[in-house]
């Protein structure tokens, strides 16, 4: 996935760019239905505070079923929203009237944008979106600018495409450089990886966050292999840098990040070994034992079986991949949750994903 400019996002999603001037300044916001823009104001979810008020567009990236209340006679749904500073609950609270909440629940789905206006409450030490039926509004808009929706890096993305041509250059085995080689010099490939999530939620889930992954995996990979001079320390690198690379066709970004169709059906780990295998029958005189240690990295790096490893690692170099791409999968996990918790809490709020609070 290249960088993408206005003009690649406004082809691919069907819709236009519209300027609007006011008072001086210059404000663009994309129309996805050739709608005329009107003068907004982003508010983004970290602005948001318990108590105050909203009215903003967000990106869909989740939206529940409706359901009955428990205690008294309605209907209500809850959506996950976002834009590039994080993520906020929605809850809709409907009345007994299932024709309108059902033409609401419908009017929009996962990936839209829509336009909220709500309160913010506080549910649970994190803040929370409610829009009653009878106050505050939630439509579906094609007015909105794209850079406020997908969080990028906070990294350089050329300079981290340097570090890794650098990391490239500098392998001692002539057969795992040519690999990565015949990869990472065909720019259009580059660009996609440098620019591909590293996941859709949890952890580097923005624009950039493979690589940024990467990067770090291959300094713990160089740290590994000093501290345990057995381990090959250009396998382990290339697993490193190879390990997610289906992660290229399994997510898509647009006004979020989302699985591809092929990405829900075969998943990252079979299409990465699909893509590196088709990659090595190209190669001249690659060593099949190579060969087979590289795609078995690609394979077990999950680590367990109930994990969606096919295998579990069989060989150090293995071994040390998984846990090198778990230690960092989790320690970013729990940074981002922290910053991405409330400035006035001592404590990030509790999550199912790693079954703790974590103190600021």
């Amino acid at each position: 996935m290249a960088p993408e400019n206005a003009e690649m996002f406004e082809n691919r999603l069907g819709g236009r760019y519209h300027t609007h001037r006011n008072a001086g300044n210059t404000q663009r916001y994309y129309d996805k239905w050739g709608m005329s823009p009107s003068l907004m104001t982003k508010q983004f979810v970290t602005d948001l505070k318990g108590g105050g008020t909203v009215e903003s567009y967000f990106a869909v990236i989740k939206k529940e079923s409706i359901q009955k209340y428990k205690n008294k006679s309605g209907f209500y749904f809850g959506a996950k929203l976002g834009d590039k500073t994080g993520e906020i609950d929605l809850k809709y609270w409907g009345n007994e009237d299932e024709r309108q909440i059902s033409q609401i629940h419908s009017s929009f789905g996962e990936r839209d944008v829509i336009r909220v206006t709500g309160n913010v409450n506080v549910y649970q030490g994190k803040n929370q979106i409610t829009v009653n039926h009878d106050q505050g509004n939630i439509s579906r808009t094609g007015s909105f600018e794209p850079g406020d929706l997908l969080k990028t890096t906070s990294r350089n993305i050329e300079d981290m495409k340097g570090d890794l041509r650098e990391i490239i250059d500098c392998m001692d085995n002539v057969h795992v450089k040519a690999l990565l080689k015949n990869l990472f010099d065909d720019e259009d490939f580059m660009d996609r990886y440098a620019n591909v999530p590293a996941a859709k939620s949890n952890h580097h889930n923005y624009i950039g966050g493979l690589l940024e992954h990467v990067l770090s995996m291959v300094g713990f990979a160089k740290t590994a292999a000093k501290a345990h001079q057995r381990l090959d320390c250009d396998l382990l690198v290339c697993g490193c840098i190879l390990h997610d690379i289906g992660k290229m066709e399994e997510l898509e970004a647009s006004t979020s990040i989302a699985y591809t169709t092929r990405g829900s059906l075969l998943g990252h780990i079979t299409m990465g070994y699909n893509m590196i295998s088709q990659r090595i029958q190209k190669l001249d005189s690659f060593p099949e034992d190579l060969a087979l240690k590289i795609l078995h990295m690609i394979l077990s790096h999950h680590g367990k079986l109930e994990w969606a490893s096919p295998v579990v690692p069989k060989f150090p170099e293995a071994v040390a991949l998984h846990h090198i791409d778990n230690l960092d999968a989790k320690v970013k996990g729990v940074i981002q949750n922290i910053e991405n918790s409330s400035l006035e809490d001592e404590w990030s709020p509790w999550t199912k994903e790693y079954g703790a609070l974590f103190l600021k």
